[in-house]
């Protein structure tokens, strides 16, 4: 009998590290060693395999240094691991999978534009319910209604307290704890199709195949995993967050007919380098080696071309089912701004909420109070003109005030 339904194991402890004369990872290896952490076998129907194999073969090709590929692995073993423990759960209990995901609250828009502060903002709700990052590749077993006293959340602040000692400037970047919610960029991972992944490590062969991808079976697997984290707690609704959502609106509305969406607009000249200063400190983080030059012509015409695949869906989508919000202002307004969403979503905007919100956003200014993300556009070897270039379409649709 394998291990199972044990909170806060996620069973990478138990897979050997890739050793320093290892020079390339394996696919089928990989999920070897991840049945065998578990003693779990089944991986489900859902895709796996290709998109597997391609991202190992991109991080093969990239000719990482032995610590980046560990990372990697790392990555990889606790995907695997949590796909055999999600596939355990709904076999021993297939009556999740009757679960209702309905009207879902997708927060999406450029990186850095703003969507984890709303998606912070909007978890503070006590009608919304958010996959909090102690839950994150850790839905096995789905969290009681009042976690107290769950390890995996004393579990994720130490991991925290961990990555904000390598990286003292991160939580400047992403001022997130535990119980805040995250993106589900990993969540749409389990399938090995997702924009998250080549963010967290540098694989552009597998960035180049996903941008054909067909991502229907990503969202089709996530709406499995949210049944299973709101097994045992019910939702009212989901607020849920992925600025790469932009690359795949028109997948995510398949499979979520009636997700109300929300973007958020910032200046590119400001979220693109942000968002190369961010895969940089990440990046360097994992033992790569980073060429800021080349990461910042790769991510200026990749988030263009989000972008611009976002605006012809939502031209097929429709605009009634956007709701826009604009960085700048949610800064300066956050109650108002958040008020007239809720409006345009058509969620009540409750007493308790508005007093927890007040609260959060007070929490919020205090933690960053005194501390400023400072980047130059040209250490990526990017200019105002040249950015404003590229999403000329887009600052013209929807004119997101400038900052500079």
């Amino acid at each position: 009998m394998g291990r199972r339904d044990k909170p806060g194991d996620d069973g990478v402890g138990l897979v050997r590290a890739i050793s320093e004369s290892t020079m390339a990872l394996d696919a089928d290896a990989l999920k070897s060693q991840a049945r065998a952490a578990t003693g779990l076998s089944d991986f489900g129907d859902a895709p796996l395999d290709e998109g597997l194999s391609r991202f190992v073969a991109a991080l093969n090709e990239s000719e990482h240094e032995p610590r980046a590929l560990a990372a990697a692995e790392r990555t990889i073993l606790g995907l695997l691991v949590e796909r055999l423990r999600l596939e355990d759960r709904i076999g021993r209990h297939p009556e999740v999978l009757d679960e209702p995901i309905e009207r879902p609250v997708f927060v999406t828009g450029l990186p850095r534009s703003g969507t984890t502060a709303l998606s912070q903002f909007l978890s503070e709700d006590p009608a919304a319910r958010s996959i909090r990052r102690w839950e994150l590749l850790n839905a096995v077993p789905p969290p009681a209604k009042d976690p107290f006293g769950d390890p995996r959340i004393e579990a994720t602040r130490k991991a925290f307290a961990a990555r904000d000692a390598a990286m003292p400037d991160l939580s400047i970047l992403l001022p997130v704890g535990a119980e805040d919610p995250s993106e589900h960029g990993m969540v749409l991972a389990l399938t090995f199709l997702s924009f998250h992944l080549p963010m967290m490590h540098h694989a552009q062969a597998y960035q180049d195949w996903l941008l054909q991808a067909d991502f229907r079976p990503a969202y089709r697997y996530m709406r499995r995993v949210l049944q299973v984290l709101q097994s045992r707690t019910g939702a009212q609704h989901w607020n849920l967050k992925n600025p790469n959502d932009i690359f795949s609106l028109d997948a995510l509305v398949a499979e979520f007919p009636d997700a109300r969406l929300v973007w958020c607009h910032r200046d590119p000249a400001s979220s693109v380098p942000s968002n190369c200063s961010l895969l940089t400190m990440l990046h360097l983080n994992a033992g790569e080696q980073v060429d800021k030059i080349e990461l910042g012509r790769t991510k200026l015409a990749v988030l263009a071309a989000g972008v611009r695949r976002a605006m012809a869906a939502r031209d097929r989508i429709g605009d009634s089912r956007f709701a826009d919000v604009y960085q700048r202002e949610l800064v300066e307004d956050t109650p108002g701004v958040v008020e007239r969403l809720y409006a345009r979503l058509g969620l009540p905007f409750s007493d308790a909420y508005r007093a927890r919100l007040t609260n959060r956003v007070t929490e919020r200014s205090d933690q960053l109070a005194g501390k400023a993300h400072r980047y130059e556009l040209a250490d990526f070897g990017l200019s105002l003109d040249g950015i404003r270039r590229e999403f000329g379409d887009y600052i013209e649709r929807f004119k997101p005030p400038r900052s500079a």
